[in-house]
């Protein structure tokens, strides 16, 4: 089947970027949690990825970790469609993935899915779900200063409390990690791949990971996303859906190291994001929920966000 060509909104309006994106003066706190993989796997990746029919990969959840990001980025632009640029912050939940391919099911590499992620600018959230299909909601972040004594990651967006046709949704605060000493500036990592090792070794709880780079040759982080349509006759059916690569080359690293002091991660208990249950596989009994951070560190670079093919198409 011939594809159409894109009939681009730029000019009237556009909120939809061509790819790549590419990002400048990013920096990024990542917060390490513990999870139950077998929640995850039954409450998010079956019920997400593994959900879409004839698809020739499944993915499972091999770890008991996660990762919480809050990413503050100087400019975001394109430049194959050239609008101009805009600042940007976006915040995360990310889970590592095993890819495994139909019929032997052999493991064929790891990816990150961010099954919740949110954005404070339109064409970023627009364009990160029409092009690869993530799951962007609108949201109102705050980065703390770097020379804060107690840092504080907050993230305010729509919520509803409880699920119901008389329930007014309202904006208040999601997610917010505190910390107890100021924010690491001194870099101790040297390059990209240091990097990404050492948070990889947090992560698995091997200190000197073997095997391949995680970044590969091209420096590349392999996440995937969910990338489906509604359907406006049918609303409960997809006129569109497959899981859609979604890589991101690092192009220059400008530092990074882990946090001191500790840290912890307070979730709102709403039924419109049950990120707790998600998670942990146990629904919340009060009104926040307090969960330990592992972990905490950051990284300061520049990325692209390249065009990703599809891995499986249900239609």
């Amino acid at each position: 089947m011939i594809q159409p060509t894109y009939l681009s909104f730029t000019g009237h309006g556009n909120s939809c970027g061509e790819p790549p994106g590419v990002f400048t003066g990013a920096v990024m706190h990542l917060f390490g949690i513990e999870v139950d993989r077998n929640a995850v796997q039954r409450r998010l990746v079956d019920t997400l990825l593994n959900a879409v029919p004839n698809s020739p990969v499944r993915y499972s959840c091999f770890l008991d970790m996660a990762l919480v990001s809050f990413m503050h980025i100087d400019k975001c632009t394109t430049p194959t469609e050239v609008i101009g640029w805009v600042p940007g912050n976006e915040s995360a939940i990310w889970i590592p993935l095993l890819e495994k391919v139909h019929p032997d099911l052999l493991p064929t590499r790891i990816v990150l899915w961010a099954p919740y992620i949110f954005i404070d600018y339109a064409i970023g959230m627009v364009t990160g779900r029409e092009v690869w299909g993530w799951s962007k909601a609108a949201a109102t972040i705050d980065m703390p200063a770097t020379a804060s004594t107690s840092p504080s990651f907050n993230l305010c967006t729509m919520v509803f409390d409880h699920f119901g046709i008389d329930t007014q949704g309202h904006e208040r605060l999601l997610l917010s990690v505190e910390g107890t000493a100021p924010l690491g500036t001194h870099s101790t990592w040297s390059d990209a791949r240091t990097a990404v090792r050492e948070v990889v070794a947090r992560l698995s709880g091997v200190q000197a990971p073997k095997g391949p780079d995680p970044l590969g040759a091209d420096l590349i982080i392999q996440t995937v996303a969910l990338k489906q349509l509604r359907d406006s006759l049918t609303p409960k059916l997809a006129c569109f859906q497959a899981i859609v690569n979604s890589p991101v080359e690092m192009t220059r690293f400008n530092g990074g190291g882990f946090h001191h002091g500790n840290f912890s991660l307070r979730v709102t208990t709403c039924d419109s994001h049950q990120i707790v249950a998600d998670l942990t596989g146990v629904a919340p009994s009060r009104v926040t929920t307090t969960l330990p951070v592992r972990f905490a560190g950051w990284l300061a670079f520049d990325f692209r966000a390249l065009p990703g093919a599809v891995v499986a198409q249900s239609i």
